[in-house]
């Protein structure tokens, strides 16, 4: 049984379900000035939006292409378009047979307003820190467009004539940042220096998961129209169906921090951890990508980076993989979930479209060159409170989650361990705290205090996006 019909797959955009791939993207977030004017530009980015079916093919071939010969000239441009709540306003567009619910509030509110059930700082207690087009109340982004190419000429070719649209149709480009895959060794890595996106989760009956890796996850989890890990189908009118909604997160992340806190490593440590090792244990991961978990001894190298463990059986206390590190908070596996949400991972796992932005922090420097760098990050989902939310606030930020003393929330499944257990920590990577936060490291002599200090990534802008199918674009243009 396949998930989508090739028809389906044309009508999807190819940016969620298949991801661009590519070394370059640049994003372009844009105001209508008129509704006719957004309406005539809709109109012209609905036959060039790429969709999931030219996408997955081209992926296909151009990995076929590089299995057998090595040739890496198979060349792509590919662009997608996606709408704020503020921006169908906008266009007059009836937000009201949208599947109401939590998801659906979350969008039209806006990420600025759900600061606090994402668990983000505020942007106005942060003055500065997120972007002006971005702030709360501020109704400037309407429309996100991202352009990504395996070529940096053919990228700047079709933003060229973006803005040439952009011109005819009255709006306005209110912010724009280019990203693009580091530079050699790097490439692959994301600014910390460790291998990313490797975890991401296949689509039940559309792509198999590779040898070693979780199950698939049914494509309801990431568009609507289709059932979902409980057997759920959204019903959806037809402007949303074949329609995901997107997270977009600008990150900058604090290399000189990273560098510093790994090398000054952990007070009172029995046995010491090397730099290597408290990197390793902060990601859960080591910097070729191999998991932790696996390899605790040292980091095997490229071609180690599989999926293939969990963390119950062998390392419920985390003497291995600490319950604190960035991949086992982001995608807990076999642990026990906080009450309220099923305990399954699967209804919580996303569709992540990164990319990397600014240079790389030169080697060996271990203080802050006043230069902002970090990713893109964005993720597909087809609820943004069961998903996206609910990872960031009761997972990543949550430091009573797997190992506390007190649940977050009364009920559930989640059995907390006997009062008085000290919290595991955050998420030292990509956690909100504070910055007196620890992390208790769990070794066999006994359990050590390791201070965080200040955040190593902020969050600088970001908004809910929905990605419309590439007919409901054309709908929208034309109603």
């Amino acid at each position: 049984m396949t998930a989508f019909t090739d028809d389906q797959l044309r009508d999807i955009q190819g940016f969620g379900i298949s991801g661009f791939n590519k070394d370059q993207q640049e994003i372009l977030a844009i105001r209508f000035n008129s509704q006719a004017g957004g309406r005539q530009l809709l109109s012209w980015l609905a036959p060039r939006v790429a969709d999931a079916f030219a996408v997955s093919r081209f992926n296909q071939a151009f990995s076929e292409v590089l299995r057998r010969s090595g040739d890496e000239t198979l060349r792509a441009t590919w662009m997608a378009a996606m709408l704020s709540a503020t921006g169908l306003a906008a266009l007059q567009v009836d937000l009201k047979d949208l599947p109401a619910g939590p998801s659906a509030d979350a969008f039209e509110a806006g990420m600025a307003q759900r600061s606090q059930e994402i668990g983000d700082v505020q942007p106005a207690d942060v003055p500065g820190q997120w972007l002006t087009p971005f702030q709360p109340n501020s109704n400037m982004i309407h429309l996100l467009i991202a352009v990504a190419s395996d070529d940096e000429r053919d990228l700047d070719r079709l933003i060229e004539e973006i803005y040439d649209r952009l011109q005819d149709s009255g709006s306005s480009v209110v912010y724009r940042e280019r990203g693009c895959t580091l530079p050699p060794p790097n490439t692959g890595h994301e600014h910390f220096g460790f291998k990313d996106g490797i975890s991401q989760p296949a689509i039940q009956g559309d792509d198999p998961p590779p040898p070693g890796s979780p199950p698939a996850v049914p494509a309801g989890e990431f568009v609507l129209g289709y059932p979902d890990a409980l057997n759920n189908t959204i019903g959806t009118g037809t402007k949303w169906n074949n329609g995901s909604y997107v997270v977009f997160r600008r990150l900058a992340q604090d290399v000189a921090r990273f560098r510093q806190l790994v090398a000054g490593g952990v007070a009172n440590a029995n046995p010491g951890v090397s730099i290597d090792a408290l990197g390793a244990k902060m990601v859960g991961r080591w910097r070729s990508g191999a998991p932790i978990e696996k390899y605790p001894a040292s980091d095997p190298g490229p071609g180690h980076e599989d999926n293939d463990f969990a963390y119950q059986q062998a390392d419920a206390a985390g003497l291995t993989c600490p319950v604190w590190a960035h991949v086992r908070k982001a995608n807990p596996r076999d642990e026990n979930a906080p009450g309220g949400q099923p305990a399954g991972s699967e209804q919580h796992r996303m569709l992540r479209r990164g990319i990397p932005f600014g240079p790389p922090l030169p080697d060996g420097l271990m203080t802050d060159d006043g230069v902002q760098r970090g990713l893109h990050f964005f993720c597909v989902v087809g609820d943004l409170v069961r998903q996206f939310e609910f990872v960031q606030s009761n997972w990543i930020n949550n430091p009573n989650f797997p190992i506390g003393s007190v649940p977050t929330q009364p009920g559930g499944p989640y059995q907390p361990p006997t009062p008085g257990t000290p919290a595991g920590g955050p998420d030292p990577v990509m956690g909100e705290h504070d910055d007196n936060a620890t992390d208790t490291l769990v070794q066999p002599a006994g359990t050590v205090s390791f201070p965080l200090g200040h955040e190593l990534v902020k969050v600088t802008a970001g908004e809910y996006f929905f990605l419309p199918s590439i007919s409901a674009l054309s709908a929208i243009a034309n109603q």
